[in-house]
């Protein structure tokens, strides 16, 4: 009785599992795969995903966060949540500036200008922006001279 009753079972569960198989004739909806995390390489060969971007000054992939000076927004108008950064080559090379805005893809180049016979000590120029270095502090104006971030340089 007992082996009736087991190989009655046996047939029920193998029973089961066929039936629960696909219809003939339909596919099964394919399972989207999960991202992996930090597959996120771009064409630099930089991941977002770590924080990395591509700086063209220095011709590498950089945390803009490490490797740069943060500005703060100071007008109204601006993502107070949102630093611009400054990225030079290094300390020693300072005839280009690199900037990051928020919102903005990629970086924008700026050119050092002479310096002005009052002795300011820096002006880099890009587009219409205008980058000013003065006691420490670095602004970054629009075409109107209306200061959009600022910050201070610490080389500690």
């Amino acid at each position: 009785m007992k082996l009736n009753n087991l190989i009655s079972l046996l047939s029920l569960a193998v029973s089961l599992v066929a039936c629960s198989g696909n219809e003939p004739g339909k596919e099964q909806a394919a399972t989207p795969e999960a991202p992996v995390v930090g597959a996120d390489v771009d064409e630099h060969g930089c991941k977002g995903s770590a924080g990395y971007q591509w700086s063209v000054l220095k011709n590498e992939c950089i945390r803009i966060f490490e490797a740069g000076i943060r500005l703060d927004p100071q007008d109204a108008s601006l993502d107070t949540t949102l630093s611009a950064f400054i990225v030079f080559k290094s300390e020693d090379d300072d005839a280009k500036a690199e900037v990051y805005m928020p919102g903005q893809k990629g970086s924008l180049v700026f050119e050092k200008q002479p310096q002005s016979p009052e002795g300011d000590p820096g002006t880099w120029k890009g587009g219409e922006m205008t980058i000013n270095y003065w006691k420490g502090m670095y602004t970054l104006e629009d075409k109107n001279k209306k200061v959009l971030y600022q910050g201070m340089w610490d080389n500690k």
